[in-house]
């Protein structure tokens, strides 16, 4: 067996290994069909490089060639169906088609260097589709994802460049060729490996996302609430700022959920929801960390006393008046009230359990005084705000 091909052999089966290894992925929700592109997208490569270890005919040749193209635009369709994008079937059914008919067609006249300034128009066509859905496109975007895309961009330059050589560099261009043996089988490798870790990592989101928020809402839940009260009091006892911790509980929401039922009610939490963190200013941490009991911590309430009191009751009053816009569900037009406790910060705040429990207490004076009550912790009973 010659030199060529053992290579040959040998990039057939390193990319027959990311075939097999692609059986292995657990597809998220709705990218099945992802990964059976991927694997067989693999799987005609390591085809097209077994071929020629065979000894060459034209037919090999131009099966060999096929089996290479289906690779490029199984990538292509791979890439579309991860990120999530619809897959424009027609285009790439036609380029597909002019790629196996212009390179078939220059094999069979024996214009090599044809052959190869086709695949250096197509390839980089579909590659940079690759490169820039990944980058652009996927919605949960991973650190392997950004890899995969240069990767694809890596290529598509090396390729254009090697073609352009070709015509005006034939001393440069065979300096590139020893190159280019070795690029194809780390191209495959990169590409495949990162691929494969680009699913690990996007489950690893999901779990790390599914642990710190609440799965009806999309708000943080309590667990991720105690660490960032924790970091909040540190940062500001080193800033020596003021801030605030908000309580807020929805009034009669067990009637909602007696009359109408749990999913009315949870439809209920999801817009109160979305309405607290359409009133946020970004710096705000919004939690849910109990049925339809809600926390805002907010960081940056002033230096001084005096300020913090009247941004936290600025901020209370914004969320009392959110909350009385009428809620639309399915058609059943629901008005809603809350009751807010509030809890100011100082940087001598160490204590979380005393703080939560001074904001909670407030929460509940404003809940038995009335509807849509303001409480500040150091308030008496008397001293309440209504809106």
């Amino acid at each position: 067996m010659s030199s060529d091909q053992v290579y040959y052999l040998t990039v057939a089966l390193i990319n027959l290994i990311l075939a097999f290894a692609g059986t292995r992925i657990k597809p998220t929700e709705g990218k099945v069909k992802a990964t059976l592109f991927l694997i067989g997208s693999f799987f005609a490569f390591a085809i097209s490089w077994f071929l020629y270890s065979l000894p060459l005919t034209l037919f090999i040749e131009i099966t060999s060639t096929i089996f290479s193209t289906i690779f490029v635009w199984g990538i292509t369709i791979f890439s579309f169906k991860r990120c999530a994008v619809k897959t424009p079937w027609r285009f790439i059914s036609l380029l597909f088609l002019l790629n196996i008919i212009a390179q078939t067609f220059f094999t069979l006249e024996g214009k090599l260097s044809y052959v190869m300034h086709t695949g250096s128009l197509f390839i980089p066509i579909a590659f940079c589709l690759c490169g820039y859905l990944f980058l652009h496109k996927k919605a949960q975007r991973t650190p392997s994802d950004i890899i995969v895309a240069y990767t694809f961009f890596f290529l598509v330059i090396v390729l254009i460049t090697r073609s352009i050589l070709l015509e005006t560099s034939s001393e440069l261009f065979s300096l590139t060729i020893a190159s280019t043996q070795i690029i194809w089988p780390i191209f495959s490798v990169i590409l495949g490996v990162f691929l494969l870790l680009s699913y690990t990592e996007e489950v690893q989101q999901k779990l790390t996302k599914e642990s710190i928020t609440d799965s009806l809402t999309g708000l943080f839940n309590r667990r991720m609430f105690d660490n960032q009260f924790k970091s909040l009091l540190t940062a500001l006892s080193r800033n020596k700022k003021f801030g605030a911790l908000i309580y807020i509980d929805l009034d009669k929401f067990k009637a909602i959920n007696d009359k109408y039922g749990h999913s009315v009610g949870d439809g209920v939490l999801i817009e109160f929801s979305l309405r607290l963190k359409q009133s946020s200013r970004g710096e705000e941490s919004i939690a849910r960390v109990g049925g339809d009991e809600f926390t805002l911590l907010a960081e940056d309430m002033g230096q001084d006393q005096e300020n913090a009191y009247k941004n936290a009751q600025h901020l209370a009053l914004r969320i009392q008046e959110m909350m009385k816009k009428p809620i639309d569900i399915n058609g059943l037009i629901l008005e809603m009230s809350c009751s807010i406790g509030v809890h100011i910060l100082t940087p001598d705040s160490k204590d979380t359990q005393r703080e939560v429990s001074a904001a909670d207490t407030a929460m509940y004076q404003a809940k038995k005084s009335k509807q849509g009550g303001i409480v500040f912790s150091h308030q008496s009973k008397q001293a309440i705000v209504l809106v």
